[in-house]
């Protein structure tokens, strides 16, 4: 065997090595995709320092932490303490609280089943603290920051005044949440597939 031959060998293998290899990884990428969007989601998230019960947090979808995180992360910067009470419900747990009177959402139909939800309680600079009794124009300076990011606010639902929830429903209709998931569009057995 030349030496020619030898280097058009090699060369035909190291061909087939490299295709092999980069094919490998786009495999790699496609079954790790959404682990590796979560990644850089979680990337965006600002550190928060001032929020109590913070583990309630960790269970939510990643496009709706971003947006929370943000928010949350403006009001310490105004001197706020927020106090999460509720995060990411499983719909077990919806229709337990559905059948005690503490909501009148059933299972699938709150935006908690998706992880697009979050109940606090905020303690504003001046010591006032904002639950679920408080008026809606206390609250209004909080709203006002929360719909910058894209929140809405449960102090104007049609159904039932609701001043500790803050959701993304102005990105995504419940409906369509539902659907989906019945469809199996899902990611980790809990996130839908929102992108």
């Amino acid at each position: 065997m030349g030496l020619k031959s030898i280097l058009k060998e090699n060369k035909t293998i190291a061909k087939i090595a490299i295709v092999s290899v980069v094919a490998g990884l786009v495999a790699v990428l496609w079954v790790y995709r959404f682990q590796i969007i979560w990644q850089l989601y979680s990337l965006k998230l600002p550190v928060l320092k001032r929020v109590q019960n913070a583990e309630k947090l960790e269970d939510l979808h990643p496009v709706w932490k971003v947006q929370f995180f943000k928010f949350v992360k403006e009001l310490e910067n105004l001197g706020y303490t927020v106090i999460i009470t509720s995060g990411f419900r499983s719909f077990e747990k919806q229709e337990q609280l559905y059948n005690s009177g503490s909501t009148t959402a059933k299972a699938g139909r709150s935006y908690h089943n998706y992880g697009l939800a979050t109940d606090i309680n905020v303690i504003t600079p001046e010591g006032t603290h904002l639950k679920m009794n408080t008026a809606a124009q206390t609250w209004q300076p909080v709203v006002e920051i929360a719909e910058k990011y894209g929140l809405r606010w449960g102090g104007v639902f049609s159904n039932f005044y609701d001043p500790i929830h803050f959701d993304f429903k102005n990105k995504y209709d419940i409906d369509d949440l539902l659907a989906m998931k019945e469809s199996g569009n899902i990611i980790n057995d809990k996130y839908i597939k929102l992108w």
